[in-house]
């Protein structure tokens, strides 16, 4: 089964047809978000035991963010750069995570395992992540809330048969109307990395505030 590991850049223009993801700031483009995404991400992709997936970047129009974003070390991945998600392939499997998040190293094998052990023809697989707040050398966890009904960000996108939506065509939280059958994994698989650069969520003193609108 062949599996897509994708993750956006987020760059003003970057939009998609079911969901206008016109960003008012390059984010990616600090010296901090770069460190992240090697460093969560990249390596934590590196280190998966399931090896037989293609990493797609998702990097904007902006060629000098893509310069950046090429100059990364992605030793060892089966990497692609592309502008939008008008260029994606849509494989039967399509693994969405934010560039900034890190992945455990079982992860894709547990997505390749469910994909495949599930009858559904079309269904998501969303993972509960646990959050990290980076901030001055301190570090919180807590469980972030999501569930039946609440699409994480970590997302896979099965499609066995007829492959209609590419990744990030609408916002996690609304996979759900347009594929219904989900199936809810709890953490460790991922964690999702909170920062001053994250534009959604925020953790203070070990709690969890409100989602940003």
């Amino acid at each position: 089964m062949k599996i897509n590991v994708i993750t956006r850049c987020s760059y003003p223009g970057l939009s998609t047809p079911g969901w206008d993801l016109g960003d008012d700031k390059s984010r990616i483009l600090t010296e901090h978000r770069l460190k992240l995404f090697q460093e969560n991400l990249i390596d934590s992709l590196k280190n998966q035991t399931f090896k037989e997936f293609k990493f797609t970047v998702l990097t904007g129009p902006d060629k000098s963010n893509l310069e950046k974003i090429k100059a990364l070390d992605y030793s060892g991945l089966n990497v692609e750069f592309v502008e939008t998600i008008k260029e994606l392939e849509i494989a039967e499997v399509q693994v969405q995570i934010d560039n900034d998040d890190f992945a455990g190293p079982e992860w894709v094998a547990h997505i390749n395992k469910t994909a495949i052990s599930y009858n559904f023809t079309n269904f998501l697989i969303n993972y509960v992540p646990v959050k990290r707040r980076y901030s001055d050398g301190k570090l919180f966890k807590t469980h972030a809330n999501y569930g039946y009904g609440h699409p994480s960000m970590f997302i896979a996108i099965v499609q066995k048969e007829e492959r209609k939506y590419p990744a990030y065509y609408i916002t996690h939280m609304k996979w759900e109307t347009l594929i219904p059958n989900m199936i809810t994994v709890a953490s460790p698989y991922v964690e999702l990395c909170v920062h001053d650069e994250n534009v959604f969520t925020d953790i203070k003193e070990g709690k969890d505030l409100e989602w940003k609108k």
